[in-house]
């Protein structure tokens, strides 16, 4: 008897290995970190955040950290434990799935530091990131319109060029569309396959576009809601509107003298977020302001047109002297000179300067409405944009799929404010 029961055993567990070799999943592959993703939440000089997703529960998720060192086994050693927050997330007709935010305070400005994170038994590889500057030193960033489409296999060109051109970019800062479908998990699965280990070590800035909005929750005047499950991939400000509806989906930043607005487009009639984007703008002392919302004021793209839009946000821009206005949804690129009331006034004049652009393959047909207000257009064109922030300067580079730079201009400060100075 004895023997049938341990042959029994035995069967049990080589059918159950069988099962878990063909489903590709073990226990240890179950609660390993997935989609590891700096983000912020606080002060970008103080404070990192970091989430990260397993497929099973873990008891103690958590995260390590330490000032990175010469060697990396000095620095483990040094480390200190910071637990971590859990969200539960059941995927559209799929499983539960669990993800992680762990968030690092008190850190010291201008620092490098190494993380992992894991339950205590099962880590991530060693990673790091670096704090901002007090001081408003010169820095970086990235910015790129939608991704959308055929991601990991034609997507993850464009973004490889880019991390290769500009290792050092502070921040990846999103137009929206990061996906086709928020709702679906298998296009998250492409995104960050494509994007590798970047955002392990570069934080992400995401704004939310229609296609990352959930068709079954509906918002004030029935707009879209930002779907859970791209919800749960950031951890982001919560100094948006008073709206909860908008919070995380709208949001600002200070890094290092300039002041980042994510506006949440798919609701811009909201008086709430108005009122709020007013106060944001009013209440800066940043040495440069720049917008970023998905959907254009001024399309360069298919037949759009979006009067509301423009009579929401331009009267706001205009008056409280943004500087540039970033934007996506129309799957082409175009840049003005400096707007005002529509039309195009002087390099020298206290007005925004609006761009569009598409990093994903996506292409949309050439727009009439409004080509006579651009200085550069370009259709069938992958993009990725670098900006240099001085406080004297802000340089600004468009640059294709195929390394040619398609767009480059630089805003200079005077004692009457900025002045462009267009470089190509």
């Amino acid at each position: 008897m004895f023997k049938n029961y341990r042959k029994s055993k035995l069967l049990f567990l080589i059918l159950l290995n069988l099962i878990f070799v063909a489903t590709g999943s073990t226990q240890t592959d179950a609660v390993e970190p997935q989609r590891i993703t700096l983000t912020w939440e606080g002060d970008p000089a103080t404070t990192q955040s970091v989430v990260w997703r397993t497929d099973a529960m873990v008891e103690n998720p958590c995260a390590e950290i330490a000032l990175l060192a010469p060697h990396l086994n000095i620095a483990g050693k040094n480390a200190n434990t910071v637990p971590a927050s859990t969200e539960t997330i059941t995927i559209e007709a799929g499983p539960t799935v669990y993800y992680h935010t762990a968030r690092f305070q008190n850190l010291s400005p201008a620092q490098y530091y190494l993380y992992r994170v894991g339950d205590g038994k099962i880590w991530s590889e060693w990673n790091t990131f670096r704090t901002a500057d007090k001081e408003n030193l010169p820095f970086q960033f990235l910015y790129l319109g939608d991704v959308q489409n055929d991601i990991l296999s034609k997507w993850s060109v464009l973004i490889r060029q880019a991390f290769s051109r500009a290792p050092m970019a502070r921040f990846y800062l999103y137009a929206g569309d990061l996906v086709n479908r928020g709702q679906d998990d298998d296009n998250w699965r492409e995104f960050f396959a494509a994007l590798g280990f970047i955002p392990r070590m570069i934080p992400t800035v995401p704004v939310p576009g229609n296609h990352d909005t959930s068709r079954k929750l509906l918002g004030i005047r029935g707009s879209r809601l930002v779907d859970p499950l791209y919800r749960a991939h950031f951890a982001l400000p919560k100094n948006g509107p008073d709206d909860k509806e908008e919070q995380e989906s709208a949001f600002f930043m200070d890094y290092q003298g300039m002041r980042l607005i994510a506006v949440n487009t798919n609701s811009n009639d909201n008086p709430a977020q108005l009122q709020w984007l007013e106060k944001v703008l009013k209440e800066s002392r940043a040495n440069w302001n720049i917008v970023c919302h998905h959907h254009p004021l001024f399309s360069v793209g298919n037949d759009r047109n979006d009067s509301e839009l423009r009579k929401n946000l331009m009267p706001i821009y205009q008056q409280y002297q943004v500087d540039i206005v970033l934007q996506g949804h129309d799957h082409r690129y175009g840049r003005t000179n400096k707007i005002v009331n529509e039309q195009t006034v002087s390099d020298s004049a206290r007005a925004p300067i609006y761009i569009v652009s598409v990093s994903g393959p996506k292409a949309y047909r050439h727009n009439p409405h409004f080509a006579h207000l651009l200085h550069v257009e370009a259709g069938e064109t992958q993009c990725y944009q670098i900006i240099n922030v001085t406080p004297e300067e802000l340089r600004y580079e468009a640059w294709s799929l195929d390394n040619q730079l398609i767009d480059a201009f630089a805003l200079r400060k005077t004692v009457n404010g900025t002045v462009l100075v267009n470089l190509k």
